[in-house]
C-alpha cells in the first residue's frame, strides 16, 4: 500500500492525498500530487519517505527535481544559493552547511540533520533572501509530503 500525507508546517493539520494498492511510485505520480497540491496553493517544501526500495529508487530517479505544470522547478537550488549567500562568520544559518545537501550512506539517516534543513531559520532565510530564479517565496501554507510504503498483511 502508497500512501502519501499532507501535512501542514505552520499549522496542525495532516490528510491523506493519495492511497493505492501494489503500485510503485513513479516520478509522473509523485509529480502530479505535487502540482495537485500547488495548483490549489498548498506550496510543497519537503518530501520524506522511509527508505523502502521502490522509494530508494524514486528518489535516484528525482535528482534533479521536480517541474510543476507552470514551468516552476522544485529542487535543491535555493538551499545551495543561500548556503552561498550565509556562508559567512556570523550566519543566520549558522548550522547549514555542504553536509546537509550531499548526505552519503549513513548519513542519509540523519535525523538532526533533516530537522536542522528543515528548520524555521532556514525557512525564514529562504524568505529574506529568495535565493535562484526559481524559488519558493511563501511558506505560509507549507506542506510535507510522507511517503511511506506499507505491508498489508492478510490472515
Amino acid at each position: 500500500m502508497q500512501v502519501f500525507m499532507g501535512r501542514g508546517i505552520f499549522k496542525n493539520w495532516k490528510q491523506p492525498i493519495y492511497v493505492n494498492f501494489d503500485q510503485l511510485i513513479t516520478p509522473e505520480i509523485l509529480s502530479e500530487a505535487i502540482s495537485i497540491l500547488y495548483e490549489n496553493s498548498y506550496n510543497m517544501v519537503a518530501c520524506v519517505s522511509d527508505c523502502g526500495g521502490g522509494n530508494v529508487g524514486l528518489w535516484k530517479k528525482l535528482d534533479t527535481g521536480f517541474i510543476l505544470s507552470d514551468g516552476c522547478m522544485i529542487n535543491a537550488t535555493p538551499l545551495k544559493e543561500l548556503l552561498k549567500v550565509t556562508n559567512t562568520e556570523i550566519s543566520v544559518c549558522h548550522r547549514l552547511s555542504q553536509k546537509h545537501l550531499e548526505c552519503v550512506k549513513a548519513e542519509r539517516q540523519n535525523v538532526g540533520l533533516a530537522a536542522q534543513l528543515l528548520s524555521h531559520s532556514v525557512a525564514t532565510a529562504l524568505i529574506y533572501y529568495k535565493p535562484g530564479k526559481n524559488t519558493l517565496q511563501t511558506f505560509q501554507k507549507g506542506v510535507l509530503i510522507s511517503i511511506k510504503s506499507t505491508q498489508l498483511c492478510m490472515a
